[in-house]
């Protein structure tokens, strides 16, 4: 039977959809646990430039009796358009979605007015329930005794009981040659993405994973893992991503992952790895045997400076060994991509300055600042609904860390937006090079100095001359909002105040406190931008900016 998976095309804005083009781990993986099938891998973020197009021609052209798609919170709506397309043109072909979004919201989905999109949701793990289903759907197996599964029998929505976790030794790793498109990248270097470990025994409120796998901590065996690098290496691939959800809790086995990296002649591949402050600070062992295997960017989960913000977040006070990780990596001249989780109830304009002056104190070289989304069944969404600072429900859109679908005890949505915008604008790393950055790229903080840095000054100083910051920040969120339009349904920016808020309370606060100096955070814009502008440019520690460069 032919299969074919989609994987969606949208992007974040903190992620250039040029530089960035990640292959589906998920739908690899499907396709290498279901070898009694043909599976096609259909990666929409290949084809961003026609959507509906590329889901046209993979259907027709591999002609699946079933395909899969595969999306997180804010790729659903994309998912559902193309299941509504494939439904529409395709009539005989069955559609699954599965994923993390899929999971939490089934109940939704499928009894929902989404439900008519979808012949099957696979709810948790998907490597044997989807195999599983496969066979069902070709005659060898009942859909009723697939665990994990939702599904319609009779005009009923059945729920079949959860699947336990699997045993990560039976999973066989991605089946690269299932990719049906060429193109992934990490800017000029092939990509890839795999897991060595799934799961984290952390209990941070912002989190879906527990939901997703409960709270345990499971390990791939590390032949399999090295097994892994070396398939994709010999698919051409010289930069790989680990997804591991906590990679650090077990520090000795990391250790012996770097170790044996270099043993097998691998670390001529460029690492990017996600990491606790904790867990790096704990082992300078570690974090030496990490630059020996090659693992150049580290995503740091920094999360915020406030002991107050941390504790409500159920982090811990992490402040100090966030300074050890930072110091640690970059002794090592790792990169350090520093996690920022800002719009907390008690956030005003100074609370987030003192987020990006921290940030700036430790040469972070680029920032991953989100905004904290109340993402399905999550407790940060529960603690958010009780204190009525969601704006935002159920447009998942929006729920990809960029946006702000709060409010705060201080700032509504669009002024939390704005000031993010801001702040992040100001501190711009593209400036603002670092010692580690320097160190790892010689050549392009050289290109920079001579030519990148003046040709944005100037495109931006033409491109911008005669408008206000508020203006110029509507039209970079409009930017943000139309690169993922691949439908044609989207609309430029609108305040999501106005979108969303259903009472005028929430369009202001009542509380609402001004920004230093007594003006309303979003009355001057221009002014706001060109005082923070003069701070910095007079501290030496930076050249002024008036571009959002986002990570380089």
């Amino acid at each position: 039977m032919n299969i074919v998976l989609f994987s969606m095309p949208d992007s974040i804005p903190h992620f250039s959809p040029m530089a960035w083009k990640p292959p589906s781990l998920a739908c690899g993986l499907l396709a290498a646990n279901a070898p009694k099938h043909d599976v096609f891998i259909a990666d929409l973020v290949l084809r961003r430039a026609d959507v509906p197009g590329a889901v046209r021609e993979a259907v027709k052209t591999h002609q699946p009796t079933l395909v899969g798609l595969s999306a997180m919170s804010f790729q659903y709506d994309t998912a559902r358009h193309c299941a509504k397309l494939i439904r529409k043109e395709f009539p005989d072909v069955k559609i699954a979605i599965g994923g993390y979004h899929a999971t939490l919201m089934f109940m939704e989905i499928s009894e929902g007015e989404d439900g008519q999109y979808f012949d099957f949701i696979i709810r948790g793990e998907g490597d044997k329930s989807f195999v599983e289903l496969a066979d069902a759907v070709d005659g060898n197996q009942d859909y009723s005794g697939i665990r994990g599964l939702t599904y319609i029998a009779d005009g009923e929505v059945c729920h079949n009981p959860p699947r336990e976790l699997e045993d990560l030794e039976t999973i066989a790793y991605p089946k690269r040659d299932a990719r049906i498109w060429t193109g992934y990248g990490y800017y000029t270097r092939n990509l890839d993405i795999l897991e060595t470990s799934r799961g984290c025994v952390m209990a941070c409120t912002f989190c879906s994973m527990q939901k997703m796998y409960g709270k345990n901590f499971r390990r791939f065996p590390l032949d399999r893992v090295i097994a892994d690098i070396a398939d994709a290496k010999a698919h051409g691939v010289r930069a790989i991503a680990i997804g591991d959800d906590n990679i650090t809790l077990d520090i000795p086995r990391f250790e012996e992952l770097c170790e044996r990296i270099v043993a097998a002649g691998l670390d001529d591949i460029f690492y990017i790895v996600q990491a606790s402050s904790h867990g790096i600070a704990s082992s300078e062992s570690l974090v030496r045997k990490m630059d020996k295997a090659n693992f150049r960017i580290v995503f740091l989960g920094i999360e915020n400076v406030s002991a107050r913000s941390l504790k409500h977040m159920k982090k811990g006070n992490i402040v100090e060994k966030t300074k050890e990780a930072v110091h640690l990596l970059h002794k090592y001249r790792i990169l350090i991509v520093g996690g920022m989780i800002i719009g907390h109830p008690w956030d005003n304009e100074q609370e987030i300055i003192e987020n990006y002056d921290f940030f700036d104190e430790l040469d972070i070289d680029f920032y991953g600042d989100q905004i904290i989304t109340p993402y399905p069944k999550t407790i940060a969404r529960d603690q958010q609904v009780e204190a009525g600072h969601v704006i935002n429900p159920n447009d998942f859109r929006w729920y990809n860390g960029y946006w702000a679908n709060i409010r705060t005890d201080h700032l509504t949505s669009d002024e939390l937006l704005f000031l993010r915008w801001k702040h992040r604008r100001l501190r711009s790393t593209f400036y603002k090079t670092t010692q580690a950055f320097r160190e790892n790229f010689p050549v392009i903080d050289l290109l920079r100095k001579i030519w990148f840095r003046h040709y944005k000054r100037l495109k931006d100083y033409v491109r911008n001359r005669g408008l206000t910051a508020h203006e110029i920040f509507e039209r970079e969120m409009t930017h943000h909002i139309m690169v993922n339009n691949f439908f044609g349904d989207r609309e430029p920016y609108r305040p999501f105040d106005e979108l969303y808020a259903k009472e005028k309370n929430i369009v202001r606060p009542a509380d609402s406190t001004p920004t230093p100096g007594g003006k309303d955070p979003i009355a001057d814009w221009q002014e706001a931008i060109d005082r923070f502008s003069s701070t910095a440019s007079t501290s030496g520690s930076k050249e002024p900016s008036h571009v959002e460069a986002g990570n380089e």
